[in-house]
């Protein structure tokens, strides 16, 4: 129940915490603070009194050995003890400590000088050669007594039993003690609270590139600044790069959209002055359809390319990483029945489980239009190779595919990746499809390059970062 009861109480204080980072770090901090040095404070205080009472009952117990050395049995049952004693508080009334000696019935045989005008305690037996200590008051004052029972072999060898005792007051204790807690909780509350202004100036230290950040998003907003700019902890790093990177990434999608309207107008004005012209003169309606096929053919192509630039998401911060392999695998078994007639044999060389940090649109995309262009020109043969691999710029996803068709010549290996290049027109295609990749890879930030492949055609090889 009690456990129960704590938690909910936690809970609810957590719920009233404020919203501010450096308050919920200073009340917190605080709260814990406060809880060790009270805890600290008590531990110290209860420490102190043990000391001080163990140094108090062996300073009893020491003086009722005294007392034991200059004891003298005139007869039994009859004491005798110097009318000086060494301790001169004992020697003076009421001086705060006082000597008794009593027989095993409790009647007292021998007090101090200082006791002589006191009442006279009445003692029980103990076990013989044990000191007991016990508390007493005595009008309304706060003693402690130490006992001590022995047998005493007198004359005749007659055994008798004696009690000794020595009793002093506690107010030089309670005072004591009470002077030390005062300066014991005064200094700790002088403590706490030069350690709250120092956690105070610490939080609010630390918590600086915080704030920093906080006026640099707000710089943002108000159009003062485009970026985040400054020196930042490397904790904050990785946060601020990704602010970074998310506001770079927005920045160039409205960048695109924008580019991607004014380029699809102007694409679009010369397919459709072609078909007004053809519209507007005489002749075969068969030259018609054909002009209207092509440019309807053209102005699909064109709003293709297009869209697809301004649907690229490219790179961006928190992308969760995609597996490769699966997508490979469904486009080539999409491919073999596409290519069935030519009977393509198409190889996967896949190393590890290489992942891909993006939309899996973009991955659709691009490795569609790789491996379809592949099978297009292969005769035989198209190997898919895919892994992942460290190089300089960190962690990269490596695609390469090849083929064993005619090839690309060095010269004309731009022009295939530039909008609507083509080298064999009498290959189905507007020749937007590697144009479309080009620009995915491009705003994933990787490269994508044609080589010659081992197995005697192309090979296009693709490198995409994996941060």
């Amino acid at each position: 129940m009690l456990l129960r009861r704590a938690v909910v109480a936690s809970r609810q204080f957590v719920r009233q915490l404020p919203q501010s980072l450096r308050g919920r770090l200073v009340l917190v901090t605080a709260a814990f603070l406060f809880l060790f040095l009270v805890l600290a404070a008590v531990v110290l205080e209860r420490a102190f009194f043990t000391s001080l009472q163990a140094e108090q009952h062996s300073r009893l117990q020491a003086q009722l050995y005294s007392l034991l050395t200059v004891a003298d049995e005139v007869q039994p049952g009859k004491i005798r003890l110097p009318s000086y004693l060494r301790d001169d508080r004992f020697n003076q009334i009421d001086s705060g400590i006082y000597g008794y000696v009593s027989d095993a019935m409790g009647r007292i045989l021998w007090r101090s000088a200082s006791a002589l005008n006191r009442p006279a305690p009445r003692f029980t037996s103990g076990e013989v050669g044990i000191v007991r200590f016990d508390d007493w008051q005595q009008r309304d004052e706060a003693l402690v007594g130490a006992s001590y029972d022995v047998i005493w072999e007198g004359i005749g060898r007659q055994e008798s039993r004696y009690i000794f005792s020595v009793m002093e007051s506690q107010a030089a204790f309670e005072q004591t003690t009470a002077t030390f807690r005062r300066v014991l909780w005064g200094g700790f509350a002088v403590l706490a609270l030069v350690l709250l202004a120092g956690l105070f100036y610490v939080m609010r230290w630390g918590l600086r590139p915080v704030r920093e950040v906080a006026r640099a998003v707000r710089a943002i907003e108000g159009g003062h600044a485009e970026r985040l700019e400054g020196e930042f902890p490397q904790e904050l790093r990785p946060l601020t790069d990704n602010i970074n990177l998310f506001i770079e990434g927005e920045r160039e999608r409205r960048r695109r959209y924008a580019e991607t309207m004014a380029n699809l107008a102007h694409s679009l004005k010369t397919p459709l002055a072609v078909l007004q012209g053809a519209t507007e003169r005489e002749g075969d309606d068969s030259d018609l359809r054909l002009q209207v096929r092509e440019q309807v053919e053209r102005m699909n192509g064109i709003v293709r390319y297009q869209l697809q630039r301004a649907v690229t998401k490219g790179r961006a911060p928190f992308a969760s990483f995609l597996p490769v392999t699966s997508t490979v695998e469904q486009l080539a078994a999409a491919l073999r029945k596409v290519y069935a007639e030519k009977a393509i044999q198409i190889e996967l060389v896949i190393t590890g489980s290489p992942r891909f940090a993006g939309e899996v649109g973009d991955l659709m995309e691009v490795l569609g239009n790789i491996m379809d262009n592949a099978c297009k020109f292969a005769r035989q043969s198209v190997q898919v190779s895919v892994a992942e691999q460290r190089s300089e710029r960190g962690w990269l996803l490596t695609i390469a595919v090849a083929d064993d068709g005619p090839g690309i010549a060095p010269e004309q290996r731009a022009t295939v990746l530039s909008r609507g290049g083509r080298l064999d027109t009498q290959v189905e295609g507007q020749g937007i499809g590697l144009a479309v990749v080009a620009e995915i890879i491009a705003a994933y930030g990787g490269r994508l390059s044609i080589g010659e492949a081992e197995l005697g055609g192309a090979e296009f090889r693709i490198e995409l970062p994996l941060h």
